[in-house]
């Protein structure tokens, strides 16, 4: 098993990976840009792209309706994404200031899209972490961030991995999942010892949280519950932004990277490596469209 190329996209920010609808989806976050990629005769297709910076903005992340569709996270807040249309309905929008956009989010296990805000100059302190909830209501998590981004939850769900990354740590909090609350932060990850700060991160059957290093060039494998090194896995370009188990079997780590400021030959590229573990299809958001109409 060896980490290849997958696409050669030389994107802006790619970001976001998530395997929902029997398809592996990212995005490029400043140029506005979601991405498709289905599983075909044991590999992905090439994708299909939608060019969505005049309707929304930036977009931070995604994730799956259980209705059908996704909800991106995006620089005019939370947006149902109809695929076949191509076109975008605004949910909620927890900041709406042109100032600030949606950075990283994921989908807890009781269905709440939680989704990290930022400034777009990344002054700090001034993030946020949100709740956009199955009813609808829009809850405010953590404060005082600065740059919001990995997510995971355990398999109990009681205890959820964030990352903050001028922290250069992985935070692992409390977390009430029958209410949506965290609460005060059990231990940190130590990242000393590596280039870089944590980014994006995913979470395998095995308890390995895999975290993405911006700046490292390299994806790295923690125990969830212990912090241990498990596995450090060496990638062709310095800029790693995010992973995600993906593919039938959610058994291929897919690697998203930046071409930001970068002259690197495979900065911005996304890299696939096949593993010796399985993950879980991204959660759903568990709420309706306005209106309760599913699609």
């Amino acid at each position: 098993m060896r980490l290849r190329t997958l696409f050669a996209q030389g994107l802006t920010l790619g970001e976001g990976p998530r395997w929902c609808h029997d398809g592996l989806w990212w995005v490029d976050i400043i140029r506005g840009l979601l991405f498709h990629s289905r599983w075909q005769n044991d590999g992905f297709t090439p994708p299909q792209q939608w060019d969505l910076l005049a309707q929304v903005g930036m977009i931070g992340a995604l994730a799956p309706l259980a209705t059908g569709g996704l909800v991106l996270a995006t620089q005019q807040g939370w947006q149902h994404f109809d695929p076949v249309s191509g076109r975008c309905t605004p949910l909620a929008n927890p900041c709406p200031d042109p100032q600030i956009r949606c950075n990283d989010g994921a989908v807890d296990p009781a269905g709440r899209f939680i989704t990290g805000t930022m400034p777009l100059d990344m002054a700090p302190g001034q993030g946020c972490l949100w709740s956009l909830d199955p009813d609808g209501r829009v809850r405010q998590l953590m404060s005082g961030l600065t740059c919001p981004n990995g997510l995971a939850w355990n398999a109990a769900g009681n205890e959820m991995a964030f990352i903050d990354s001028p922290q250069r740590a992985i935070g692992i909090y409390a977390y009430d999942v029958q209410r949506g609350i965290v609460g005060q932060q059990l231990r940190r990850i130590a990242v000393d010892n590596v280039a870089g700060v944590p980014d994006g991160c995913c979470l395998d059957q095995q308890g390995t949280l895999w975290v993405a290093f911006w700046g490292g060039g390299c994806v790295r494998g923690y125990d969830f519950a212990s912090g241990e090194l498990r596995q450090h896995l060496s990638c062709p370009c310095s800029q790693i932004t995010a992973c995600a188990l993906a593919g039938p079997l959610c058994d291929h780590l897919v690697i998203t990277s930046a071409a930001l400021d970068c002259a690197e030959p495979e900065a911005g590229n996304c890299f696939v490596m096949p593993l010796n573990t399985v993950g879980w299809p991204a959660a759903a958001w568990a709420g309706d469209l306005p209106g309760g109409e599913p699609r």
